[in-house]
């Protein structure tokens, strides 16, 4: 089911999905992994678990806002997720719309040299203590 969810193949899912297969949220995560929303919207209807995590970790702008304004819910872990993707566009969405963050965010920054990020959460009043700071320094 998730092979056939990530190739965007929509027939397989639905046959599959049909002969009983089970998904997850494995499902609906490879499909927004590799941006296909018509996949992700289908399995959602019909009560695939969902998360925001591998959305915001691929830089998937436009799965990120479907799943927010269907009622997905987000947590710290949704930003950190950005983050570790390097992805800034999407972590400003996420903040601009009420996403939580913390102090993992800038670690997952750092962790991955994402100077820019780095710079504008902390910025922009994410929590980043001395070490992870240092850390950005180190991975210089």
């Amino acid at each position: 089911m998730e092979a056939a969810a990530g190739d965007g193949d929509l027939d397989a899912v639905q046959w599959l999905h049909q002969n009983h297969c089970p998904w997850s949220e494995g499902t609906s995560s490879k499909a927004a992994q590799n941006g296909h929303l018509e996949g992700l919207q289908w399995a959602r209807k019909r009560g695939c678990p969902w998360s925001f995590q591998t959305s915001a970790k691929n830089g998937y702008l436009e799965g990120v806002q479907w799943l927010h304004a269907s009622g997905c819910p987000w947590d710290e872990t949704t930003c950190a997720a950005a983050a570790d993707g390097g992805y800034l566009e999407v972590l400003q969405w996420l903040r601009a719309n009420g996403c939580p963050w913390d102090k993992d965010t800038c670690v997952s920054a750092i962790y991955n040299e994402c100077e820019e990020i780095v710079a504008w959460a902390r910025a922009n009043g994410c929590p980043c203590d001395e070490w992870d700071s240092g850390g950005l320094h180190r991975a210089q």
